[in-house]
Formats: C-alpha cells, structure tokens, sequence
C-alpha cells in the first residue's frame, strides 16, 4: 500500500535560499513536499519512501481562469501524477490519496497504472449506477446514491485522543479543539459505478466505498 499526501517545508527565514515559492497564505516561502510512503496493510509497518517530489509554487494572477489552469504544467494537481508514475504497474499495488487527488486526469492515470487505488471523494460527481452498458444505466449524483447503499460490515474503531490549533469551518481564526479517546461504531457500503469525464471519453468503471459513524456525538474535531 502507498500512501500519498503533499505538505509544506516553510523555510522563510533562511535567505541564502533564493529559489523558494509562497506557502501557506501566501506571506510564508518554502516547498511543496509530495510524498509517496509505502506501509505494509496488515500490520501497518511503515516500509520507506517510494517517491518524492519537491515542488516550488507558481506565483499565479488572481484573475486566472479555470481553462487556464488546466493549460498550466505547474499546477498543484499533476504532483499525484508525478508521484505515482515510476511505481509498478502491478496490482498488489495500492495507492491511496487524499481528496486533492479526485481529478478526472488523475483518475484517468490510474485507470490505466496497472495498479489498484482509493481516492477520498473531493466532488459530488454524476456518475452511472453500476458497470453494465452506460446508455443503459441510471445516473445519479455520487454522494445521494452513496447514502442509499445498505450496510455491508461494521467494527469498532478505537478513537485516539487529540489536541490541536484548528479552524472549526477549516478557514478563519483557529482555536484549541480537543477530541477524547473513545470507541466509535462504523459500518461501510459499496457498489459499482462509472464516471464520465466527458462525452469524448469512455466512462470509468470504478467502485464507490461509503465508510460513516454510527451515531457520531455531537462535538467531534473537524
């Protein structure tokens, strides 16, 4: 299994370094850090990094559209491509991904890598129910259908207790949130369906997995 994940290396106050970009909010300089590490499922022992990417950010105008972006060879959304294509095209391989992942051109990557993956949902996207002929299937906005799926397993997952400086809407002042060790009561669903990018290109057929807790309490940290 590998697991990929971006963060930032702030390194403001060191001036000898010349080639650095904005972080953060922009006030701060540094990289973007792609990592790719690979952990063995079962017992969770972390094997080593498989692949980095170190990344400097364009500085881009406000005013740029989203075509213009997609034209951008520096964008932000190409470091999963990157960090994935000197893997092995072998299906004992699983990469997993953050949201920042969910792109149709990655998706269309890994459609094609050899490999298996999960990808956490960034976009509530049409998809085709199941994987029979697409003019035949029924479309449905992925998180609606998700949350019709019957329950498939549950377990028991033990919360670890937690304290940090975090923004309780992820933007604005952050504030000291705390979360308490507990047990939580999970269930997971799954089921079959395609994605189509556009008209131009064939659907994906890929499986959606809704994993969710059971009568969550009401304080929970973000």
């Amino acid at each position: 299994m590998i697991l990929h994940d971006t963060t930032a290396l702030e390194y403001t106050t060191h001036r000898s370094l010349e080639a650095l970009g904005p972080i953060g909010n922009g006030h701060r300089r540094g990289y973007i850090t792609h990592n790719s590490l690979a952990v063995e499922p079962e017992t969770c022992e972390v094997i080593g990094l498989c692949n980095q990417v170190l990344h400097r950010r364009a500085k881009v105008a406000k005013s740029e559209t989203r075509a213009q972006r997609n034209k951008r060879s520096s964008r932000e959304s190409r470091l999963w491509i990157q960090g994935t294509e000197p893997l092995p095209n072998n299906r004992q391989y699983i990469d997993v991904c953050d949201r920042g992942a969910d792109t149709s051109e990655f998706l269309e990557h890994e459609m094609g890598s050899g490999r298996r993956f999960v990808i956490r949902s960034s976009h509530d996207r049409c998809v085709l129910v199941g994987h029979g002929p697409s003019e035949e299937s029924e479309a449905r906005k992925l998180r609606e259908y998700g949350s019709t799926l019957p329950q498939a397993g549950s377990w028991t997952l033990q919360v670890t207790s937690k304290s940090e400086m975090r923004s309780p809407r992820r933007k604005g002042k952050k504030k000291l949130m705390t979360r308490t060790k507990r047990n939580a009561n999970m269930t997971v669903a799954f089921a079959p369906v395609q994605i189509n990018p556009s008209k131009a290109r064939k659907p994906m057929k890929v499986w959606i997995v809704r994993v969710w807790e059971i009568d969550p309490p009401n304080d929970l940290l973000p």
